[in-house]
């Protein structure tokens, strides 16, 4: 497992390199992420082993269409924010931690909480302008009253 887990992370770090070659340590990125493969492959063969598919309600799962429209509206969204905040952003979405992101673009902790909050509620806004709700209320964040 660890050996696919570092070929798969070689792999997209080569496809990634025009990215991550100004790191701080772009080999490190690839442990990192090789460590978070091996990681969710574990916690995935757990899920797996914790309960019979049999004994779990159905799900309803999303349609290809809605998850490609998804990605879409996302990756349109990311190219809206200064790219700093896309970077972290989309670090933290592949799983890689405050600190590591910290480490591997050379960056403050602080900073890089402050990016990743400011990316959300970026986000948060163009989704509500483009008219998607919450999906727990069925209303759209802040109220009555827009967002504060």
């Amino acid at each position: 497992m660890v050996e696919d887990a570092l070929h798969e992370a070689y792999l997209q770090g080569r496809v990634q390199w025009p990215k991550i070659r100004d790191y701080v340590e772009p080999a490190g990125w690839i442990v990192i992420v090789a460590r978070n493969k091996i990681l969710n492959e574990q916690s995935r063969r757990q899920r797996e082993a914790a309960g019979a598919p049999e004994n779990l309600p159905p799900v309803p799962q999303p349609g290809p269409a809605d998850a490609w429209e998804a990605q879409d509206l996302l990756r349109g969204w990311l190219h809206q924010l200064p790219p700093r905040h896309a970077e972290v952003f989309q670090m933290d979405r592949e799983g890689f931690s405050n600190e590591d992101i910290a480490r591997l673009l050379g960056l403050a902790d602080i900073s890089v909480r402050s990016y990743k909050a400011a990316a959300k509620s970026r986000l948060r806004q163009l989704a509500e302008a483009a008219g998607f709700v919450h999906p727990d209320t069925g209303r759209r964040p802040g109220g009555a009253h827009g967002p504060r």
